[in-house]
């Protein structure tokens, strides 16, 4: 037994040591069929969860990713699915190699399969139990911009800019870009898209949606809500009202009508343009090929004309570009060229990928009405600058505006139509507001919208500049329904001409024609339109006009036609007769106007002085027609004024009156309904007469404006009026010209009904007026006693009026309107004025108000496309310009369009540097070197400047302009040049109006204060350093030129006060309005209460001034003064800036102010602010943001919680310091 016991004792440990190993290689088939089907059920698992992470994957919107996790585990299965194969392939093999069928033949190759097989069932096992997940993907972060296709653009640089600088101003909300279809708004938007928000900048993300007319705004908002991650069920739940609110930073939108940008209150609008003529060039030249171009001398010739017919329109300029790429041949494009001139819808691409998106703007046109009269604006030529009130005339002949019985109610109507196709970008305004014109390749596609987008392609013919038009050709007109015919021979063609049975519309302008053959007339039965007007040559119609009894409008103004047939009176459907201006009218048969019963329009205009028809007769005539409505006529005797001033019919029915000569004629008595209808009078060599009345009849003592404001323009020349004080009864005039009256000497005087019944009826004179032209008014003296606000003014032209030495004008006057005003230098350097300020008012460049321009030099007018004069320097007898010599420039374009804009605009002037026009002052250290200027900060700045050299400044005898600010570095040495001396130096130059300067010392600010030539000339005055300086008193003369006031590190500073000199008691806000900007830094002011008295401050910046309790406080002028002098504080403040005031408490603490101009608001590091002055009325229409700290503003009182609620939406986490 003892030797037994050790023996099973090693047994045991053997058996243990060997029993798990053996299950290796017994088990091994089950384990791996085990394995097998393990692994199935990981690849199903792995097969699900792989479709799940594809679905998700694929979805747009939100984009995702499958997790690192998911991705991990993946790979991890591929990997054991891999490795399994392997395994059951051994497996297999290895159960097959059997001794005697049930032995292994290797039982350690057999054993080691085996733990492998039981290895891998374990981590297929775990890999399963791993792949249960939750989540298979991440939502991937936002792209702020998803990227738009686009090839190469060509002149869109300077849109583009303009776009960005709006985009990156805080207060533009929203920007409207509209224009003429196929300009290249989408291609704008794409670059902007592209090249601006997919760079660094503020925004978040950028939505592109495309709004179709019908697409409604829960369509649109869902296109939202699938960009931005805000959960479904809260935007669900949202209002409209609520979902539009606080999303978006920028709205910038497209359109092709200005009408939309008008309904969507946009903040800022801009009109792309069409290419210029080199930009157009180049656009064209990319789509052709240079190989092409360049392959023939002929092809580039041909190619500019091309381009000319495109006049800019990018869309024209691809289309027809890619078309002839493909013409290689100076033969190819002369075929090419004449096909685009002629028929242009033929033209490839043009009929099936141009007029298609052109038509878009047209069939969005809001009735049928505005599509006829827009179709109907393709009769006139390419080119064509179309005076409205012809085209209104030929649209009421052609009844498109003829719904009303009053030919005025229809002209208004014509009116709002224009309008309304220049909104859509259909119609172009051009110079004058009185005339349109039509693009080239929209007039292409009107024509082709006429003949039914093809359809009926000779249903209209425009012709222009044709030197013989054949016979043949005229036959291929006989379908037409409209002809027009410019400029062109056709005499010899006409006489052979076919039957027109269709023509309702003819033409004939500017030809050669004497007469018109006869028969002409017989071919056109059912004519209802007839223009034979400005064919000077004409002088006689054919009698068969009588039988073109459809007839509803004639025109025959500028001709040469003698005399009217008779047979004129069988035209009984006429509405409209036009006979203006025909040179040597003789002959009207009576009997004949009084037998057109339809006639609504009667135009007779005329400035010849012999007159032989019956002019009584016809106004008698005139009486008896029962819709006339519209006379425009001439009056040339005084019988015939006499039946004018008694008939009741024709003073309704007169709209443009002219009175020539009228020998003996010496008082014209209005009445008051005349002045009911009248747009248009005009005394033109009434040698006799001396005064117009109004006879207002029974309405005496019960005026309305209202019953006068029609008249909008009068021409006075060649009579003896003293005054046109009757005018005071127009409020509606908008264009006033008097020439060669000697004898004037008011325009508005005091007579009868002049200050007296001024005063009572409290009427406003001369409140629309636009244009006032004086010429050749020797003894005019004035235009009226006291300063008038003109707030519609334009234009002022006075010539040859040598005792007129005050204008009506003050500070208020045309303040936003007025553009020009032109005289004599030597008139204008005798005027008066009530203070220097109001002449500098309107002289300075900056308000884009003074072009005082001497008739010897008229001809700049002629360059107003080429540059832009704000100011001429009538002291200086030199060019106003010396032209430099320079060659071709390159890449310069951009920037001087820059620059050109910064001297048209006010702001961008003062933003920019000193702009000097006359003789201007550079400092240089060095010859060879120019000063550098500080653009950023609109200062003059030169670093470390030492000496300035006695007597040069005092030399510049013409200087009119010094410039000199901020002269060292905060934290550098004070470089030591004599100030003193050169105020003393600038004091002597006699023609010097304008200083910016910096003031250093104490004895150089004691200077400035003891003269008064230098505080009249400072314009821009900044205070630095200045050791010693405790209080600084400025004179009331200082803050009358002072337009920015700085002081800047004056650490002793603690005051500044206003000398009022003797105008205390007796102050007035116009003293104070040049003052607009005042910056306060590191100072030991306690408060800026003088501020009160600069009643025109627009930004006020006070910063690091640690010692300041209050902003406006009370003190000796303070709460009693405020309310004696009635003064308004900070009543046109714009933008108001805090910064680091750690004991300031009180902007102003008596009460709150209306801040009526009031847009920002930004406040850091002034703990102790505890309350604004605001109030539920404050800055109500014009605030944009509060800018603070977080803490700041939720400690802020308010006098209740409305009040709180009302600014919180305007508060903004402090983003500057």
């Amino acid at each position: 037994m003892d030797c037994v016991s050790p023996i099973l004792d090693v047994a045991t440990r053997l058996w243990d040591c060997t029993a798990k190993r053996v299950v290796y290689i017994r088990e091994l088939e089950k384990n791996l069929n085990s394995l097998e089907r393990l692994t199935k059920e990981l690849s199903n698992l792995r097969t699900d969860v792989m479709a799940e992470v594809e679905r998700e994957e694929k979805e747009e919107v939100p984009q995702r990713r499958r997790k690192n996790e998911v991705g991990g585990w993946l790979s991890a299965v591929q990997a054991m699915e891999e490795q399994v194969e392997e395994i059951l392939q051994n497996g297999r093999q290895e159960i097959q190699q059997k001794c005697l069928g049930t032995c292994p033949k290797n039982c350690r190759s057999r054993y080691r399969l085996g733990k492998t097989v039981t290895e891998k069932i374990n981590a297929v096992t775990e890999l399963t139990d791993k792949g249960h997940f939750d989540v298979v993907t991440d939502r991937l972060p936002r792209a702020p911009v998803d990227e738009r296709p686009m090839g190469k653009t060509v002149g869109l640089d300077l849109m583009f800019e303009k776009v960005r600088r709006c985009l990156e101003d805080e207060q533009v909300r929203s920007i409207g870009l509209y224009g003429i279809g196929g300009a290249g708004k989408t291609t704008l938007l794409k670059k902007i898209n592209n090249e601006y928000f997919g760079r660094s900048n503020d925004f978040d993300v950028v939505i592109w949606v495309v709004v179709s007319k019908s697409i409604s705004i829960e369509k649109i908002q869902e296109v939202i809500l699938k960009k931005l991650t805000i959960p479904e069920h809260n935007w669900k739940s949202s209002t409209k009202e609520e979902k539009a609110a606080e999303i978006f930073k920028v709205v910038l939108l497209t359109t092709r009508s200005e009408r939309v940008c008008d309904e969507m209150e946009v903040h800022k609008r801009m009109r792309v343009e069409c290419l210029t003529p080199d930009e157009a060039f180049s656009l064209f030249c990319d789509k052709v090929g240079e190989n092409i171009l360049n392959s023939h001398p002929d092809i580039k010739r041909l190619a500019k004309i091309v381009v000319e017919e495109c006049e800019g329109l990018p869309l024209a300029l691809v289309v027809i570009g890619r078309s002839m790429a493909s013409r290689k041949t100076p033969r190819e494009w002369e075929q090419a060229l004449q096909v685009l001139k002629s028929y242009p819808a033929e033209f490839s691409g043009m009929g099936d990928h141009v007029f298609p998106i052109l038509k878009f703007s047209y069939d969005h046109l809001d009735n049928h009405t505005i599509k006829s009269c827009f179709l109907y604006c393709s009769i006139f030529p390419e080119d064509s600058i179309i005076e409205n009130e012809e085209l209104i005339d030929l649209w009421i002949g052609e009844g498109f505006v003829n719904k009303f019985a009053d030919v005025h109610k229809a002209r208004n109507q014509g009116d709002g139509i224009i309008r309304s196709l220049k909104l859509a970008c259909l119609l172009e305004g051009d110079v004058s507001e009185s005339t349109c014109k039509m693009h080239d390749v929209i007039r292409d596609m009107a024509l082709w919208l006429s003949c039914e987008s093809g359809e009926e392609k000779h249903k209209s013919f425009v012709l222009k500049h044709v030197e013989l038009i054949e016979a043949y050709e005229i036959v291929k007109w006989k379908e037409a329904q409209r002809i027009s015919l410019w400029h062109s021979n056709i005499n010899e063609g006409l006489s052979l001409s076919p039957r027109f049975l269709n023509l309702q519309t003819l033409i004939l302008r500017n030809s050669n024609m004497k007469s018109l053959p006869i028969g002409f007339f017989q071919s056109m039965p059912v004519i209802r339109v007839l223009d034979l007007s400005y064919n000077g040559n004409l002088v006689e119609l054919p009698l068969e006009i009588c039988r073109l009894e459809s007839l509803e409008y004639l025109n025959l103004s500028e001709t040469s036609i003698k005399r009217m047939p008779i047979e004129l009176k069988n035209l009984t459907k006429l509405r409209c007769l036009m006979l203006n201006y025909v040179e040597g009218f003789e002959v009207i048969p009576s009997n004949v106007i009084s037998c057109l019963p339809n006639l609504q329009m009667f135009r007779m205009l005329h400035f010849s002085d012999i007159v032989e028809y019956d002019e009584v007769g016809v106004l008698q005539e005139l009486e008896c027609l029962e819709y006339l409505s519209w006379i425009s006529i001439t009056l040339h005797t005084v019988p015939a004024v006499q039946i004018y001033l008694t008939s009741l019919m024709l003073q309704k029915c007169v709209r443009d009156l002219f009175l020539t000569t009228c020998p003996g004629l010496k008082v014209v008595e209005l009445p008051l309904s005349t002045l009911e209808t009248l747009t248009v009078l005009r005394f033109e060599y009434c040698n006799d007469l001396e005064r117009v009345k109004i006879n207002m009849g029974l309405s005496r003592g019960h005026i309305s404006n209202s019953n006068f404001h029609n008249l909008v323009t009068v021409f006075i020349s060649g009579c003896r009026f003293l005054d046109l004080t009757w005018l005071i009864y127009a409020p509606s005039l908008e264009f006033l010209k008097v020439l060669n009256c000697r004898e004037m000497e008011e325009i508005i005087g005091s007579d009868e009904y002049g200050d007296s019944e001024i005063d009572q009826q409290n009427l406003s004179i001369f409140s629309r007026l636009e244009a006032l032209w004086l010429d050749d008014l020797p003894n005019l003296k004035s235009i009226y006693k006291r300063a008038l606000p003109f707030p519609s003014l334009k234009m002022i032209r006075v010539y040859d009026c040598p005792n007129l030495r005050k204008l009506p004008l003050n500070s208020n006057s045309a303040t936003n309107t007025l553009k020009v005003i032109t005289g004599e230098l030597s008139w204008w350097e005798k005027l008066e004025w009530e203070d220097d300020n109001l002449e500098r008012i309107f002289t300075r460049s900056s308000y884009r108000l003074g072009k005082i321009v001497s008739r010897k030099i008229d001809a700049v007018t002629e360059l107003k496309g080429k540059g832009h004069f704000d100011f001429v320097a009538h002291r200086l007898p030199c060019a106003p310009v010396d032209e430099r010599p320079m060659g071709k420039t390159v890449g310069l374009d951009l920037m001087f369009e820059k620059v050109r804009r910064c001297l048209e605009d006010k702001q961008e002037m003062l933003e920019a540097g000193i702009v000097c026009i006359g003789v201007v002052l550079q400092l240089m250290r060095d010859p060879a070197e120019r000063v550098p200027c500080n653009n950023d900060g609109g200062e003059d700045h030169v670093e470390g400047l030492e000496v300035i050299p006695s007597n040069v400044i005092s030399c510049l005898s013409n200087l009119q302009m010094f410039g000199m600010l901020r002269l060292f570095y905060i934290g550098r040495d004070i470089k030591k040049y004599d100030e003193v001396g050169v105020l003393q130096e600038l004091e002597c130059l006699q023609y010097l109006s304008w200083i910016t300067i910096t003031l250093l010392t104490v004895p150089a600010v004691q200077k400035y204060l003891t003269s008064l030539m230098l505080q009249k000339r400072i314009r821009d005055l900044y205070m630095m350093m200045c050791p010693g300086l405790k209080v600084v008193e400025l004179p009331l003369s200082t803050l009358q030129t002072l337009t920015v006031l700085g002081f800047n590190h004056c650490n002793d500073l603690e005051r500044v006060k206003i000398n009022m000199g003797l105008s205390r008691g007796h102050i007035s806000n116009s003293n104070f309005h040049n003052l607009v900007r005042v910056n306060i830094a590191r100072c030991g002011f306690l408060d800026l209460t003088w501020l009160i008295y600069a009643p025109s401050l627009e930004f006020l910046s006070v910063r690091n001034s640690r010692e300041m309790e209050e902003i406006i406080r009370s003190d000796e002028y303070g709460d009693s003064e405020i309310d004696q002098q009635n003064l308004s504080i900070l009543s046109r403040l714009v933008k108001l800036e805090l910064f680091d005031l750690p004991n300031l408490k009180s902007i102003y603490r008596r009460r709150a102010l209306p801040f009526p101009s009031l847009k920002e608001i930004k406040v850091s590091f002034c703990p102790n602010l505890r309350k604004l002055p605001l109030n539920s009325n404050s800055a109500s229409k014009t605030l944009k943001i509060i800018e603070g700290d977080s803490s700041w503003w939720e400690e802020l009182g308010w006098e209740d919680d409305n009040l709180k609620r009302t600014f919180t939406p305007y508060f903004q986490i402090r983003r500057w310091l």
